[in-house]
């Protein structure tokens, strides 16, 4: 009877997702319910075996992370410092934006870098007059290909990263990272390939976007010093614990 009921609300939560009728999460929380209140698994068991609490912790802790560094203005810098240092130019304009995304991706979450870089490209676009859609769809392709490279770019690499406690963040990037960068390169070069005749602009486009000033983005310069400091310092973190499993798996091996 509760592998009945289990397939039920499973097909009920997903048919629900499906529609996008109501927020995911709420839908999913709510099939959640309905497993414990038919006596599926115990709240116990719920709290202590089902929720993968490590993997929500380092999420949690990522956005926020994230967070400050958004408000720093720092991606916002960044994204039109590079645009200048091209002079505006549309295809190498592409290939930064496709590369800070992919970058940003690998040692963040893939879903906040596109959530914070398609505003600014937005913008950028605009202000030179260029079709969005080519930039957006190497934003959306970077941002996957990235993720999937380090331990923490992708919800699932997060995931397998704590059930499977001998895989560290260098594991992932030094086995993952050369496949992504590969697949990177075919990509966008494809994408550029297949754009190249909407990637045109004007010269007084390219002037207007050098006479931009974003020197506000830096009013915050506190948060912008104390995000880079926290975000190093957790790379830092990432890297002493990848060397440190890295050893304890040698003396296993020489024991």
């Amino acid at each position: 009877m509760e592998v009945t009921f289990t397939l039920m609300i499973f097909i009920l939560c997903y048919f629900f997702i499906m529609i996008e009728k109501w927020n995911r999460a709420v839908v999913a929380c709510f099939g959640g319910v309905l497993m414990l209140l038919f006596g599926v698994y115990s709240l116990d068991t719920m709290f202590l075996h089902h929720i993968d609490w490590h993997t929500i912790t380092l999420l949690l802790s990522m956005m926020i992370i994230v967070s400050i560094t958004s408000q720093s203005g720092f991606f916002e810098c960044l994204a039109i410092a590079l645009a200048k240092k091209v002079s505006g130019r549309p295809l190498p304009l592409l290939i930064v934006v496709a590369n800070l995304t992919a970058v940003g991706s690998a040692f963040l979450n893939n879903v906040t870098v596109v959530l914070l870089i398609v505003p600014i490209i937005i913008t950028l676009t605009n202000l030179l007059n260029l079709n969005a859609v080519p930039f957006l769809i190497s934003i959306v392709l970077a941002a996957n290909i990235g993720g999937t490279a380090t331990l923490i770019g992708d919800p699932p690499n997060l995931m397998i990263g704590q059930a499977v406690g001998d895989l560290t963040f260098n594991d992932f990037l030094l086995h993952l990272g050369p496949v992504v960068f590969i697949i990177f390169v075919v990509v966008i070069s494809g994408l550029a390939f297949y754009y190249r005749q909407q990637l045109i602009v004007t010269k007084e486009h390219q002037r207007a976007l050098r006479s931009t000033s974003f020197d506000g983005t830096y009013s915050q310069g506190t948060k912008y010093g104390g995000s880079i400091q926290v975000g190093g310092v957790g790379y830092l973190v990432f890297l002493y614990r990848s060397i440190y499993a890295c050893r304890r798996v040698e003396g296993s091996w020489v024991d």
